[in-house]
């Protein structure tokens, strides 16, 4: 059984627990068979995170997928970027729909340079234990995913925004997860709240990103906020939903 440490409040390392399986699901030929999230005694993450949630899946060789992810190539054709191993395709497309971050500065940035620079994080940093999501690196560019990620900074500061300076290697997954999840992205920009539900009986991949999206008996859910500051918006840090 494997396992990854989360913060079941920062709806990014939600997402890319999903985007992980994607991935496997659309290149790897799905090795992953059953997931779920479950909560556990609150852990110090070596990013200093207080965690309070794992993210568990049968795989059987996590290295060997960690390492499959580590031979992903980033190329661009046109305006299109696809990332590729073996043959097998993915072609990310979530760049022209409304976005979470800095949205202004993204809009000119060359997505596929910004893809590869993700991928190569993960390729130099991400080593497969519990720990995967609380590696991080200082980053050397803008990271315009900074916006998705918890931003306790953002309510500490009364509002006024801080980009992060430093990249984590999960945020490879968090891009296919936005390829996954766009329709939960696009519904959190009208409604200004992200809704999303952590599925905690054993189930499929299918189940589990179906889960997220609706409110259920066997998940736990929860709300963050979407804050504005200037012309791009943040996440804030989110509250388990109590409501009926």
């Amino acid at each position: 059984m494997n396992q990854i440490l989360i913060n079941q409040k920062n709806p990014t390392e939600v997402l890319a627990c999903a985007g992980m399986l994607a991935l496997d699901v659309a290149l790897f030929g799905q090795e992953v068979t059953r997931c779920r999230f479950s909560k556990t005694a609150t852990e110090q993450r070596i990013d200093k995170e207080l965690c309070g949630m794992v993210f568990e899946f049968e795989h059987p060789d996590f290295a060997q997928l960690v390492d499959k992810c580590r031979e992903l190539t980033v190329k661009s054709e046109g305006t299109r970027v696809k990332l590729s191993r073996n043959g097998n395709v993915m072609p990310p497309d979530w760049f022209q729909f409304p976005f979470i971050g800095d949205s202004g500065n993204f809009s000119r940035t060359d997505k596929a340079a910004f893809v590869q620079r993700h991928l190569d994080v993960f390729k130099e940093h991400a080593i497969a234990d519990r720990d995967i999501f609380g590696r991080l690196v200082a980053a050397t560019e803008p990271n315009f995913l900074s916006g998705m990620n918890l931003k306790k900074t953002f309510i500490d500061a009364g509002g006024v925004y801080e980009p992060a300076n430093y990249v984590y290697p999960r945020e490879l997954f968090l891009i296919v997860a936005l390829q996954l999840c766009q329709p939960m992205i696009v519904r959190a920009l009208t409604k200004w709240r992200l809704q999303y539900s952590l599925c905690t009986r054993w189930t499929s991949f299918g189940s589990m990103v179906a889960a997220l999206s609706s409110k259920r008996h066997d998940s736990l859910s929860y709300v963050s906020k979407v804050k504005t500051f200037g012309k791009g918006k943040v996440l804030s840090v989110a509250q388990e939903d109590l409501s009926e």
